[in-house]
């Protein structure tokens, strides 16, 4: 591929980085669960559910210790996972609710997941990557120009 997107910036002399937009942390809630008509949620309201949690060591990890280390809270995870994909096939299944970027839940890739608001800034960028040993063909310029219009768009 000629460019990827990521949560994490690439360190690396031959990529070149930049970051085009910044997302929310969710709490994705199965579809006719209690919290689901909630158009923002606590974390003392989520700290009282089952809930998928992350390895520390990963972007999603680090933020969700953080919104719940912000309100005192140490939470007790059912489960831990790596990626927020696996977290919100889960959640999906009945396993607990999961705290993911509110990328991960655009374009209704979990039609069975409702994302929830949570009061925390946005935590989470997200990075453009490339190559900078070759300029970029026509289509990796379109799908720039189309990441940063979306950026102006959300």
């Amino acid at each position: 591929g000629e460019c990827a997107c990521t949560i994490f910036p690439i360190q690396h002399p031959q990529i070149e980085t930049a970051t085009f937009a910044t997302g929310s942390l969710v709490c994705a809630v199965p579809v006719g669960h209690r919290l689901g008509n909630h158009t923002l949620l606590t974390a003392r309201e989520i700290a009282a559910e089952p809930l998928i949690g992350f390895e520390p060591n990963t972007p999603h990890g680090k933020v969700v210790q953080a919104f719940f280390s912000q309100a005192g809270i140490t939470p007790e995870f059912r489960s831990i996972v790596r990626f927020a994909e696996t977290a919100c096939a889960l959640a999906e299944h009945g396993s607990g609710l999961a705290l993911v970027d509110e990328f991960t839940m655009a374009g209704n890739a979990f039609p069975n997941l409702a994302a929830i608001r949570l009061k925390i800034r946005k935590p989470f960028r997200i990075y453009l990557h490339r190559s900078t040993q070759r300029p970029a063909s026509i289509v990796g310029q379109r799908f720039q120009e189309l990441l940063h219009g979306w950026e102006q768009d959300s």
